[in-house]
């Protein structure tokens, strides 16, 4: 047992030479990962409206007859425009007791983004019951991914250069894109666009690091 603690003290006093003859310089291995954003802008060339009709009536069957019969109406109207899809249907009884209300949530899907106040205008002049929103998208979005990716990297180096940090970055971590829809309540107030977001993360050593 002693030969086994004299062996064990030995082994430790050896440790603590080569670490104090060899110190490792914390410094030496310092990293600094750094985290870049950024955002493009790309044109919308598509659009979904959502909107909603509504029938009343003294019964179910007539306030449903007459929510069919409007909505074939909307459907041949906007087919020119594009698609029209059935998002919701619900039945509900009035207050009073005495009326039945139909209500059909509806979206038109359509490319043709720079006629949006003639089919807002086709909508009104159907009588559509409400327009909830109209949110605008981007197809093809592989070229503003890029330029995103690379204003994030951009972003990620400046920062890093605030912090000390020069030269070409050690890794890059591409955190993923995110196209964010433009949703809008009036759908002719401004020209609409797709915004393109984007995060990295970069690693760079520390000025005094090999």
């Amino acid at each position: 047992m002693k030969q086994l603690r004299r062996f064990l003290c030995l082994l430790l006093s050896l440790f603590c030479f080569v670490v104090a003859a060899f110190p490792i310089s914390a410094e030496e291995y310092a990293r600094v990962t750094v985290l870049g954003n950024a955002s493009v802008e790309a044109p919308a060339d598509s659009a979904v409206i959502r909107f909603e009709l509504s029938s009343y009536s003294r019964t179910v069957e007539r306030a449903r007859a007459d929510n069919d019969a409007r909505l074939l109406r909307v459907r041949e109207a906007l087919q020119e425009y594009g698609a029209v899809s059935e998002e919701g249907f619900y039945t509900r009884e009035s207050f009073s007791g005495v009326r039945f209300c139909v209500t059909r949530c509806l979206s038109l899907t359509t490319e043709r983004v720079d006629e949006m106040e003639a089919i807002l205008s086709c909508l009104h002049t159907l009588g559509v019951d409400a327009i909830s929103e109209t949110a605008y998208f981007c197809k093809d979005t592989a070229s503003y991914e890029a330029e995103a990716l690379k204003l994030a990297v951009a972003d990620a180096k400046m920062r890093a250069s605030v912090l000390g940090c020069e030269g070409e970055p050690s890794e890059i971590h591409d955190l993923g894109c995110f196209c964010c829809p433009y949703v809008m309540q009036n759908a002719t107030q401004c020209t609409p666009t797709v915004r393109v977001e984007t995060s990295v993360e970069i690693c760079f050593f520390s000025s005094g690091a090999q």
